[in-house]
């Protein structure tokens, strides 16, 4: 996840393993198709409007073709971030995750809504209490670090009364 949480992708108990990663690269269907034309469609028009905005004029086919692979993966980084991540259908929660490679297939990990949302209920909650038991920690390192302070001015003055 970035360090935007306008734009950070939903949060899922895993990631893909690295058996899904390489189906996913050999172009083996990891998902449903009609997940993966969704993705393809998605990410083609984020490569479209990247297209749009070089000048491919001025260079040769190497630099071109350069250009393109690197527009695609970049057209893919921002589908990660950005695009329809999380897909609900028929009581079933998808979360998609971008191939590895420019030229894989979709990866997606499914799991019943109910489940999905408790699972995420959880995570939340879990993540509330460690934040209130931080925040009570700072409180208390606060007041430590005052009463130090504290002390060490009255036995600065002990020392040396005329300071």
């Amino acid at each position: 996840m970035g360090p935007n949480k306008a734009f950070s992708p939903p949060l899922w108990p895993t990631r893909p393993s690295f058996t899904e990663e390489l189906a996913s690269e050999f172009g083996l269907q990891t998902s449903l198709s009609e997940l993966d034309v969704r993705f393809q469609e998605e990410v083609g028009k984020i490569d479209a409007y990247l297209r749009e905005k070089r000048d491919y004029d001025s260079m040769d086919w190497r630099e071109q073709l350069d250009h393109g692979l690197w527009i695609r993966a970049e057209a893919m980084t921002i589908w990660e971030a950005i695009g329809t991540t999380l897909i609900v259908r028929d009581g079933t929660a998808f979360r998609l995750f971008a191939p590895a490679s420019i030229v894989g297939t979709v990866i997606a990990k499914a799991m019943p809504v109910d489940m999905y949302i408790g699972w995420l209920n959880q995570r939340i909650a879990r993540e509330y209490r460690i934040a209130r038991w931080l925040k009570f920690g700072l409180a208390i390192l606060g007041v430590v670090c005052l009463l130090c302070a504290f002390v060490a001015a009255n036995s600065w003055q002990m020392i040396l009364p005329g300071i």
